[in-house]
């Protein structure tokens, strides 16, 4: 094990803040990455990783030595991420996906159809030179 990791996992079994911020920052970026695959959101899956901090950081002690220390940290996000979609609460359709950069080579063609937001929320296209009236 790496001399700096076993400073960090010994100021973590004696509670030590320093310590515990010093491994956080050195496991977010590959850890949220995980929970990020599992749950819908960046804003959840921070959750899912503080939560599996929190629980890193209460059940340091039970780590042994065998075997990787950040395997057994990974082990610990992905049953926080799995925990966190079987709740009642979690719904997949509150999925954010970005949408692609479109754009049109002609102006005029944006400019003659629009967007129209009815009053019960579905969108209807319309062109603008159409007569209702007719």
């Amino acid at each position: 094990m790496d001399p700096t990791l076993q400073q960090l996992l010994d100021g973590c079994k004696a509670s030590d803040r320093a310590a515990q911020k010093a491994l956080y920052y050195r496991y977010f970026n590959t850890f949220v990455g995980i929970a990020v695959r599992y749950v819908n959101t960046p804003a959840d899956a921070e959750e899912v990783l503080n939560n599996a901090f929190l629980r890193i950081f209460k059940h340091i002690s039970k780590y042994r030595g065998k075997g990787s220390f950040e395997g057994w940290m990974k082990r610990i996000v992905v049953n926080c991420s799995l925990t966190y979609i079987s709740r009642p609460h979690y719904t997949t359709q509150s999925r954010i996906i970005p949408l692609k950069d479109y754009s049109l080579a002609d102006e005029t063609a944006l400019q003659a159809s629009s967007v129209h937001i009815g009053s019960n929320g579905i969108e209807e296209k319309y062109n603008q030179d159409f007569c209702y009236s007719c």
